[in-house]
């Protein structure tokens, strides 16, 4: 048999279902959501045999995925991509979906006793996936959007085991995929409205959104016309866009970048855009006042609690509290304001050299890193999604004594779309950066230091002007106190035209201790 549409992917081997060109026809620049599934057979002879059966005689077609990937990374396409696969309900006219070969919950499907999804799934068959979704993004630009089959068919049915029991119809494609590695291919997560995600029993009217709507609110993360990559901007601003819950609840996930802890300004943009999300109508943020209360487990997910705290007639206020393992580990209050005219005046920008004139960090001597710890050599070496150029830039790993002030430029690598509430998300994860460090300054210590403790324990900002992350921006700091284990830094932020966009203000944790290997701890955090 001749198999429909355009050819493959590399890497992947033609497998037509015999009833594949009975399927109905499409446009693939219409495509616009992958839906990831797991098999929950045993193997893929299994799953072939499954995807075979006619289920729909008037058309002699059944059930598939588009593309499976077998536990040792091969890859087979049953269904071409010009052709509409039933996969998912509601969502097969603009969806491809890939199988991954699984037990799930094979073969107790709807037992309320055997819910759990515990097989792993092996390195190669997560790097065949990652694979498989950039190559499609490279052949088909009009796919944008990345869902779990449990994340659009949230239908409920009776327990097999008991009928007073409901059970989830679809729970695949479970956990260990590893949702986190999703954004490494570029993609955006998406979910339903949620007061349609609410899981129903089947039978029960549940309405299917015509159109796509992101899980947390920051708008498009690249200009139009240009697809999204894999890429340190793109892993961030995907880190930023939420999953929704409900209306007030969200939830995001972590990255390492070699921080011991989840990183603040991650906590920070990310409670900023949970709050964005809850607005009604235009109200541009204008301050938020933070605390770190714990630190963050890079392994799990947060949970960010929004509360709709006041809405007035120019100003809005929302409170977020950060959740992990059931306790808060931060909260932040952010106020929201309409456009409105008033006397202007700000201070001038240090004079300092263009960003042009300053030549990047050199890299650090491998034999030096080599000598490192492993969460310092991840920072160091990482390619990170903000370029920096300092002023006067300081050895970190050899620091020495000077003045408590430095000034950075910084901007994000790439350009991305025009939205203000992601500039400003942006911006509140960039802002943690170099802050807190320039109160070690006057004491010849720094963060990459075994024997140091740093931790921020509060930070604030407040947005002053319209501003571009993308673009060239001047964060002049200094550190007027350090008293009691705790530093003070102040920062300011101005574009490269001397305007002043942004101000910053942070406490923190700065502790010497005499044992190194007790700085892996941090008390104030416990």
């Amino acid at each position: 048999m001749v198999a429909s549409g355009p050819m493959p992917p590399l890497n992947s081997v033609l497998a037509p279902l015999p009833y594949e060109t009975r399927l109905d026809a499409r446009d693939p620049a219409s495509v616009d959501l992958v839906v990831i599934h797991c098999t929950e057979l045993p193997d893929l002879a299994a799953a072939r045999e499954y995807g075979e059966r006619v289920l729909y005689p008037a058309s002699g077609t059944g059930n598939s995925g588009h593309y499976y990937i077998d536990r040792d990374g091969a890859t087979l396409r049953y269904v071409a991509e010009d052709r509409i696969a039933h996969h998912v309900r509601g969502y097969n006219p603009r969806s491809l979906g890939i199988e991954l070969v699984n037990t799930g919950r094979y073969p107790h499907w709807l037992d309320s006793r055997h819910q759990a999804m515990d097989e792993a799934y092996p390195p190669a068959q997560v790097d065949a996936l990652l694979a498989l979704l950039a190559q499609l993004r490279a052949t088909l630009p009009s796919l944008r959007w990345i869902a779990g089959h449990e994340d659009l068919d949230t239908a409920t049915v009776e327990a097999s085991d008991d009928p007073a029991v409901q059970v989830p119809r679809k729970r695949d494609p479970g956990p260990r995929p590893g949702r986190r590695c999703w954004p490494r291919a570029g993609w955006s997560g998406f979910a339903p409205d949620p007061r349609d995600r609410r899981r129903k029993p089947c039978g029960t009217a549940a309405a299917r959104p015509e159109r796509v709507r992101r899980p947390a609110i920051l708008p498009a993360t690249s200009p139009p016309g240009r697809p999204m990559t894999s890429s340190p901007v793109s892993e961030l601003i995907e880190l930023l866009s939420l999953e929704r819950l409900e209306d007030n609840l969200f939830r995001g996930q972590s990255r390492d970048i070699g921080t011991k802890y989840v990183f603040g300004g991650q906590v920070l943009g990310q409670a900023l855009s949970a709050a964005q999300a809850t607005l009604d109508s235009p109200r541009a943020a204008h301050s938020l006042h933070a605390y770190f209360l714990k630190a963050g487990d890079i392994e799990a997910p947060i949970v960010y609690q929004a509360d709709r705290t006041r809405d007035g007639g120019s100003f809005s206020v929302r409170r977020v509290t950060a959740i992990q393992h059931g306790q808060p580990i931060f909260f932040l209050a952010a106020s929201f304001q309409v456009e409105q005219d008033g006397g202007e005046h700000q201070l001038s920008m240090p004079e300092v050299p263009k960003p042009e004139d300053i030549a990047p960090a050199p890299p650090v001597p491998p034999q030096v890193m080599a000598t490192l710890p492993t969460k310092v050599q991840r920072w160091l070496s990482r390619q990170g999604p903000f370029e920096f150029r300092h002023v006067y830039p300081r050895d970190e790993l050899n620091p020495p004594k000077r003045p408590p002030y430095q000034q950075v430029w910084f901007r994000l690598s790439e350009r991305v779309g025009d939205a203000p509430e992601l500039h400003r998300a942006l911006l509140a994860y960039a802002s943690d950066f170099h802050l807190l460090g320039t109160a070690t300054f006057p004491h010849g210590i720094s963060y990459y230091q075994p024997n140091v403790q740093m931790a921020s324990l509060d930070h604030a900002l407040w947005f002053h002007r319209p501003f571009r992350a993308d673009e060239w921006l001047l964060y002049s700091i200094d550190s007027p106190s350090a008293q009691g284990a705790r530093g003070l830094a102040r920062g300011q932020i101005y574009d490269r035209d001397g305007r002043l966009v942004a101000s910053t203000a942070q406490e923190g944790l700065i502790r010497v201790v005499a044992d190194p290997g007790a700085a892996a701890h941090v008390p104030a955090k416990e």
